[in-house]
């Protein structure tokens, strides 16, 4: 049996993605901008659920292709970029290709000093507290505006959207110009000056669990540990 529950998105925004696991979201936009998500309970089918896992204990193991002869580096710049965040060591992932040494899209190599670093910071204090920035700043959604312009045409706020809301997962490049997206920013730019001779910049990506990190992963897991 399933069941059906409706939610304003400015209500509950930081627990709903946290429940991939159990719901199926749909998020509508109605009236004066103001989003509404409607998630169906459903049951995941086995094979996601497994690789889910292996994903989880994949990223537990935490064994960075990049870094496997450079325990001492990886180390302090998780250390560095916790603390440049306010975050703990422990809400700091390293994915993408300096993990996995390939692009997942193309399976070029991670290129030192070339390749971005792509970081995942897990923590459902902090995506709360950039929901509230966005929210605050977009009047509660209703002026998406605010939201940066992909070739000057098109709103990124549908990407946010679905991001946020569908998948627990906020990226920079879909933030309007709130305190969140300006300390990424600046982070990036200061740690990267610091580790240039090992990557270009790095893309951070925000989490509000492990489990959504987990399923985000999911897919890369499946190719590069198969």
């Amino acid at each position: 049996m399933s069941h059906k529950h409706t939610y304003y998105a400015h209500e509950a925004p930081c627990i709903l993605p946290a429940q991939l696991n159990r719901y199926r979201l749909c998020v509508h936009t109605v009236g004066q901008g103001h989003m509404v998500v409607t998630h169906q309970c459903s049951r995941g089918h086995g094979g996601t659920m497994n690789s889910v896992k292996a994903a989880r204990e994949e990223f537990l193991l935490d064994s960075a292709h990049y870094f496997a002869d450079k325990s001492d580096l990886y180390l302090s710049l998780k250390e560095r970029i916790a603390a440049d965040v306010y975050a703990d060591i422990s809400d700091v992932r390293i994915c993408g290709s300096a993990y996995w040494g390939r692009r997942f899209r193309d399976e070029s190599p991670f290129l030192p000093g070339v390749s971005d670093l792509d970081v995942a910071i897990i923590s459902p204090q902090i995506f709360c507290r950039c929901m509230s920035e966005v929210r605050d700043l977009s009047k509660n959604f209703s002026d998406q505006s605010v939201f940066p312009k992909v070739t000057g045409k098109v709103s990124t706020f549908e990407l946010f959207r679905d991001y946020a809301f569908g998948k627990g997962l906020i990226r920079t490049e879909h933030l309007p110009n709130v305190r969140t997206r300006r300390g990424f920013i600046e982070s990036s730019d200061r740690i990267s000056r610091d580790f240039a001779s090992h990557f270009e910049k790095i893309s951070f990506a925000l989490y509000d669990s492990a489990l959504s990190f987990a399923n985000k992963q999911a897919g890369a897991t499946r190719k590069f540990r198969k």
